[in-house]
């Protein structure tokens, strides 16, 4: 990866460097333009005389965007992640959650009891949108009656809109069950880490054998219907070559792939750390692949230019309901045990409605890059949104490094990129 050099000239403007190209560029503006050494010379000359700003009120520019966070907004969900279940049928080897480990599935009772206050919510603020995805600690297939008795539920009581998904690891998936997600249009997240050699290492059965067949005829039986479905893959140092293969096998499957860096936590704890470098050169290796045989790749590290200040819904935002009713605001954070539960586990479903602790949601809230010191003058702080929360929770506060240098990376490739091609018009 290049060292990308940078320099707060005045307001919203830096002047980012790798020693071959230089770029102006003003995030809350969304501009990026090439300056020559002549230029530089004349930024130089401004900054003794200390009229810089007259250097970029001579260019047509949007106005700055303005970013609102969400201290002091209270807590009422309109949206809900349902955990139903610890158990699972796989025992990857890096699982966050430790799924299996201690195996619980939800009440139906509890589950109610989240539809009808994320309802209720919607109602009193006139929206008309019901969101609902089945993700978290366990694979949601295992609790598949359940799933049902949801879905058959909202769709009784709710007659507006719908968006219905799930994550999943695709090993479950019959043509019956997959003939019930197509009738209540489903979109679904599919994890596959690579080809057999990869998939059955990383995400073996519980019982040893190997996955990767089944995840296969799971894709395969979406395909046939139509559904609306992307791989996510899991990047680790045992297949972080092996992208190219992951991008023939979705566009095999007709589908999207999203590739994230392996996080070391649950059982994935004492892994080796993923290699950045190997990361960022691999993917833009897989990108270029990905445009020739027109499969849509992804990743957290290359988000739009559209500037943001709240990296996800971990802040105090996401209505994440447990097994057990617990309400958590990050994915991660499955079950209360887990290091950073004291946090991010905010209150729990009860019968009479949620009991929230307010004082948890707004320190939440200000898990957000407006805050951060570490990120205050830097130029991808708008593009990165200062991280995942529970990674920087983890290091104590602070990203690690090799995960700005990443964003750094993704952003200046992507400047590049853009201005080549506004070039080439």
């Amino acid at each position: 990866m290049k060292k990308i050099s940078q320099e707060l000239l005045c307001d919203d403007f830096f002047l980012i460097s790798d020693k071959q190209r230089n770029l102006i560029y003003s995030p809350l503006r969304r501009v990026v333009f090439e300056v020559f050494p002549l230029g530089i010379t004349e930024i130089r000359r401004c900054q003794n005389e200390g009229t810089i700003e007259t250097i970029f009120e001579r260019k047509k520019l949007q106005e700055k965007k303005v970013l609102v966070n969400r201290v002091g907004k209270p807590y009422k969900p309109m949206q809900i992640v349902l955990s139903l279940t610890s158990n699972c049928n796989l025992r990857c080897i890096y699982c966050y959650a430790e799924a299996g480990k201690n195996s619980r599935t939800m009440s139906w009772q509890i589950a109610k009891n989240a539809i009808d206050e994320t309802i209720k919510n919607l109602r009193e603020a006139g929206r008309n949108e019901f969101r609902l995805t089945f993700h978290g600690g366990g694979e949601p297939f295992v609790a598949f009656k359940l799933m049902q008795k949801c879905i058959s539920y909202v769709n009784e009581i709710w007659k507006g809109k719908k968006d219905f998904s799930v994550v999943t690891n695709g090993t479950l998936i019959t043509p019956e069950r997959a003939d019930w997600l197509a009738e209540n249009e489903f979109r679904l997240t599919v994890s596959l880490d690579g080809p057999p050699d990869v998939q059955n290492i990383q995400r073996p059965k519980a019982n040893g054998e190997g996955s990767y067949d089944d995840v296969i005829s799971g894709g395969q039986l979406l395909k046939e219907r139509g559904l609306k479905f992307g791989i996510r893959s899991t990047i680790t140092n045992f297949n972080v070559f092996k992208m190219n293969k992951l991008l023939e096998i979705a566009k095999s499957l007709d589908c999207g792939l999203k590739l994230e860096p392996f996080t070391p936590v649950g059982r994935g704890a004492e892994t080796e750390i993923l290699s950045q470098e190997d990361y960022f050169n691999q993917y833009m290796i897989a990108s270029r692949l990905a445009k020739e045989i027109k499969v849509h790749l992804k990743s957290t590290y290359f988000p739009g230019f559209d500037p943001k200040c709240i990296f996800c819904a971990g802040d105090g935002e996401m209505f994440c309901v447990l097994p057990d009713g617990k309400i958590s605001t990050c994915s991660r954070v499955t079950k209360e045990d887990d290091f950073l539960a004291d946090t991010f586990i905010i209150g729990e479903v009860t019968g009479k409605g949620l009991i929230v602790d307010s004082g948890k949601v707004e320190e939440l809230r200000h898990l957000n890059v407006m805050f951060y010191e570490q990120c205050k003058n830097c130029f991808a702080k708008w593009y990165c949104m200062g991280g995942c929360h529970n990674t920087r929770l983890l290091n104590f506060g602070v990203m690690p490094e090799e995960h700005c240098r990443l964003e750094k990376n993704f952003l200046w490739f992507n400047l590049i990129k853009s201005i080549d091609s506004n070039e080439r018009r």
